[in-house]
């Protein structure tokens, strides 16, 4: 004969029966229970995502970008060395740019600006500021044909790796490493030599492909030291581009 109703269970502890709920038994039971362990995300493919971003930069039509330099500069001419630069690019040759160095004799600071347009090339004198019509080829930094430029470099990209994930300006990237000879960043940064193993870490939207961020460590240059890191940002991914003339 039961005493108690058989919805309850009872358990004898120090002489006293203690009566529970099946509920409350299932609630302490969950409560101990291992929760399951989360799902591993899988490796992005470096190697597909560069074939990706590769593409992707043959069709821009358009970006800014910012070069900085975490480490060393860039010799633009014999004594002087550039820290920054930064403009707009109107695929395929038009562009406007702000560079920003240092002399050497004397210690002094410079910022120059450049626009190529139409076929025509301008920059300001570095004493005056006044712009003056100069040969494209002249031009200490040409950025003309950019988005073919990164594409190159992009798809010349040896032993690559996706190492991780980040979320620069709003974008969701995958992190790459690997290596790519100095010669292949002519395009990219003035004088640059041949023979040299670069350091170069990539970050790549998965999305889209888009290219929004490059580190470049290494000796790039003759003039450069082993340790110059040469950080470049881009943004204004195909945005309206308005490049004119200096008046």
């Amino acid at each position: 004969m039961l005493l108690f109703p058989a919805s309850y269970c009872g358990r004898r502890i120090g002489g006293f029966v203690f009566w529970l709920s099946p509920w409350l038994v299932m609630l302490l039971m969950l409560s101990c229970s291992t929760p399951p362990a989360p799902t591993a995300q899988p490796t992005p493919d470096a190697q597909a995502l560069l074939r990706k971003a590769t593409s992707r930069m043959l069709a821009l039509e358009s970006l800014s970008f910012v070069l900085e330099h975490r480490a060393g500069s860039t010799e633009l001419f014999p004594g002087v060395e550039m820290t920054r630069a930064s403009g707009v690019v109107d695929i395929p040759d038009d562009f406007s740019v702000t560079v920003e160095a240092q002399s050497a004799n004397p210690r002094a600071y410079i910022e120059f600006s450049a626009v190529s347009v139409g076929g025509r090339a301008y920059m300001t004198d570095f004493f005056t500021g006044r712009w003056r019509q100069v040969k494209v080829e002249s031009l200490p930094v040409n950025l003309g044909r950019l988005g073919a430029t990164l594409a190159g470099i992009i798809a010349s990209v040896e032993s690559s790796q996706a190492v991780g994930t980040e979320v620069l300006s709003g974008h969701e990237t995958v992190v790459i490493t690997g290596q790519i000879q100095s010669q292949v960043l002519a395009g990219l940064v003035p004088g640059a030599a041949r023979g040299y193993n670069v350091g170069l870490e990539l970050w790549v939207e998965e999305s889209q492909g888009l290219l929004v961020q490059a580190l470049i460590t290494g000796q790039v240059m003759a003039a450069d030291a082993p340790a110059t890191a040469r950080l470049l940002t881009f943004d204004g991914f195909d945005a309206p581009v308005d490049i004119a003339p200096p008046e």
